[in-house]
């Protein structure tokens, strides 16, 4: 392990659960803002690469806040580099109404969108999400 990114004597779990209790805020803020523009801005086509962009922030919050060089931390920002797209992408359709509509009606609605393979974008969507939350594992550790 590397001493240097030791904070003051603080453990691996009590690291992992400062970057947990900061990323997981940060996902959903991110994620919001990101479906926000996408939703409000009336853009029929999707930037799909700044979706990867997601994943880098929400790895950068993991990194700062815990310092953590184990692959625990990766695991952690690419498991919140998945909330966060999935909250970008319930109110990329959805917009804020998902509070009307009901959380868990429109997170099943969003995942079956998400894997409707009709045409070449929906599978470029889904190749840069998964880009997005490998390159969140790899960010979100201290190297």
């Amino acid at each position: 392990m590397l001493q240097d990114f030791k904070l003051f004597g603080t453990s691996r779990n009590e690291r992992f659960i400062r970057g947990l209790v900061c990323g997981i805020p940060a996902a959903i803020v991110i994620g919001a803002v990101y479906g926000g523009i996408m939703h409000y801005s009336q853009i029929t086509w999707e930037i799909s690469y700044l979706i990867i962009g997601l994943g880098v922030a929400v790895a950068y919050v993991v990194r700062t806040t815990s310092r953590g060089v184990q692959m625990q931390f990766g695991i952690l920002a690419a498991l919140l580099t998945v909330l966060c797209i999935l909250t970008a992408d319930m109110i990329n359709i959805w917009g804020f109404d998902i509070f009307i509509y009901g959380f868990f009606f429109c997170l099943r609605t969003t995942i079956r969108i998400m894997f409707d393979f009709g045409d070449v974008n929906a599978i470029l969507r889904l190749t840069f999400r998964v880009i997005s939350v490998i390159v969140a594992f790899q960010q979100g550790t201290v190297k």
